[in-house]
């Protein structure tokens, strides 16, 4: 990766670049056997692009690769063969031409999926009461006239690969930083 300067201190980059990096650590005395194991989610679509490159590259020295990916559409594309684990089990194996997000999907829960594909007994409906709400949040650069609301006994999940605004969110939410626009409103 020629703009990462190897005499510059890791902590000067970013974490998809460290994580670049990394790949480059692990693959550096040929391994016989390279194992991504969810990789890809600390990446952007450049970096996987790289990651893959990097991939395709140990396998065609006549090495291998084992690739693990949540990401069913991403491990069809990348892998020639799949293999599905369930509970530490291996439940099967098929090869990529076989491979389709529903066969995955119905490998790895050990049913057909159809349109009730989230559960739906989870019991009590979640409060009325808000009890954070974000209205038209924007910082520079990073967030741009958000809107939402935390419900009590609600659990909100915020995630992204580094560099699109979770931080900042988290920063304006919690008034360690101030918002360029938009309220963030408590109780």
């Amino acid at each position: 990766f020629n703009y990462i300067d190897a005499t510059k201190v890791i902590d000067d980059y970013n974490f998809e670049d460290r994580k670049l990096v990394e790949i480059v650590k692990a693959t550096y005395f040929n391994p016989k056997v390279l194992v991504v194991d969810e990789t890809t989610t600390a990446l952007g679509q450049k970096g996987r692009e790289e990651l893959f490159k990097v991939m395709h590259r140990v396998r065609d020295t006549g090495n291998c690769v084992i690739f693990i990916s949540h990401d069913l559409e991403e491990v069809i594309e990348q892998s020639d063969n799949i293999s599905v684990l369930r509970d530490g089990v291996k439940i099967g194996s098929i090869s990529k031409q076989e491979a389709t997000p529903d066969r995955l999907k119905a490998l790895m829960v050990g049913r057909e999926i159809g349109d009730s594909y989230y559960r739906t007994d989870y019991g009590e409906e979640i409060s009325k009461e808000v009890v954070l709400s974000a209205r038209n949040v924007t910082v520079k650069g990073q967030i741009e006239d958000l809107n939402l609301e935390l419900h009590k006994g609600e659990i909100l999940g915020i995630a992204g690969v580094e560099g699109n605004g979770q931080k900042e969110l988290a920063e304006v939410i919690t008034g360690i930083q101030k918002a360029g626009e938009g309220e963030i409103l408590l109780d």
